[in-house]
């Protein structure tokens, strides 16, 4: 949530659960107050914040979380991200058409994923997190390694803009799909 200048962290499912408000910015007078927080995911073992603005890529944590995050990418815009199931690989779509990932641990990069012509519309894991699938506004669904950043495969026959990408919880099959009967 966010709250103003503050994310706003709600505990929920815990009986007299309370919510506490994150400073956004550090210590070290870093402003980013002029951010706007477009998508957030916490890692699957609840302790790190991924957050994605309108600047940068942060990461805060290990919880409790404090007011300034551990790391800060500087890649622009991160208009959609996911976590690996593990939550050892953000994967995040970038302002410039482009994919970016990195090691949650190491903060190492692996990409950018170069191959769309349009906007990225929708990101998703395989569940071995092996593999990273991107339906975009160019018609395409790709599929990447996500150890590598190489381009492994596309799917191709939609006649306009893919909206959405779900991965089946065996890994067998995804979902692919535009907003319009096409």
């Amino acid at each position: 949530v966010e709250s103003g200048r503050r994310l706003g962290l709600l505990a929920l499912g815990r009986p007299g659960a309370t919510s506490e408000l994150l400073e956004r910015a550090q210590p070290t007078g870093d402003p980013l107050h002029s951010e706007v927080c477009l998508d957030a995911r916490f890692t699957g073992d609840g302790e790190r914040l991924v957050v994605g603005t309108s600047e940068a890529l942060y990461v805060f944590g290990p919880a409790p979380f404090g007011p300034a995050p551990r790391w800060r990418n500087s890649q622009g815009q991160i208009g959609r991200l996911t976590l690996s199931p593990d939550g050892s690989v953000i994967a995040a779509v970038l302002a410039d058409l482009n994919i970016g990932l990195w090691g949650v641990a190491d903060e190492r990069q692996v990409g950018p994923l170069i191959g769309h012509r349009d906007r990225v519309h929708a990101i998703a894991f395989t569940p071995t997190g092996e593999r990273l699938l991107s339906a975009s506004a160019d018609g395409l669904v790709r599929a990447w390694e996500t150890r590598t950043g190489r381009p492994v495969g596309a799917l191709v026959g939609h006649r306009g803009a893919v909206y959405a990408v779900a991965v089946s919880t065996d890994g067998t099959r995804a979902l692919t799909g535009p907003c319009s009967p096409t």
